[in-house]
């Protein structure tokens, strides 16, 4: 049986930051912080998306459309990171099919929903407060709609995500397997059960 969705809530301000589902209005802003966090293999980056094809703002604007999945942390001055999470069922619809984590973990058995980006401007990463909110928020409401699996994937070579790998383990991820994509990148590909 194919989990129902949870309903949506704000999660209160902590620290400086608020957690909302994500607005078709966001899309422009999430795509910035998106480009903002590419990193390309030979930067020497510690964290960031390794080579990631961020979608256009019409492609972010899909990705949001009636997804319950997809958060924005936002401050007094405006949206300052995001966290976009998909259902098994609309990673083909989105046209993710594309990208070969996606497809990778689109085999896993069903239901699962997809962590794909998370990203925080600066200030707001180093104080872990909008990462930490964007994660619980999540995890809660995809427990409320019954899932029961989350999978993400992590930059392990060349660049090693630390940031990221130490987030999933703070959360209860478990690296359950590393692939080869895109050319010679090789990504952690992590599991929670909720």
């Amino acid at each position: 049986m194919q989990p129902g969705f949870a309903r949506h809530r704000i999660v209160p301000e902590n620290g400086g930051a608020r957690v909302r589902i994500a607005k078709v209005d966001d899309a422009r802003i999430i795509r910035s912080i998106s480009i903002a966090s590419n990193v390309t293999r030979d930067s020497g980056a510690k964290t960031g998306f390794v080579e990631y094809e961020t979608p256009g703002e019409d492609g972010y604007v899909e990705r949001i459309k009636d997804n319950p999945f997809f958060y924005v942390a936002e401050s007094e001055k405006g949206v300052v990171g995001f966290l976009s999470c998909f259902a098994d069922t609309t990673i083909h619809k989105l046209g993710l099919d594309r990208d070969e984590i996606a497809m990778h973990v689109s085999k896993k058995p069903i239901p699962f929903i997809y962590a794909d980006q998370l990203a925080v401007i600066d200030i707001f990463w180093k104080r872990g407060v909008a990462v930490g909110s964007l994660m619980s928020a999540f995890l809660g409401d995809a427990s409320a709609a019954g899932y029961r699996e989350v999978w993400a994937a992590v930059s392990h070579s060349p660049i090693r995500n630390l940031a990221a790998r130490n987030l999933c383990a703070n959360f209860g991820f478990r690296c359950h397997e590393e692939i080869h994509a895109y050319k010679g990148l090789v990504f952690g590909i992590y599991k929670k059960e909720i």
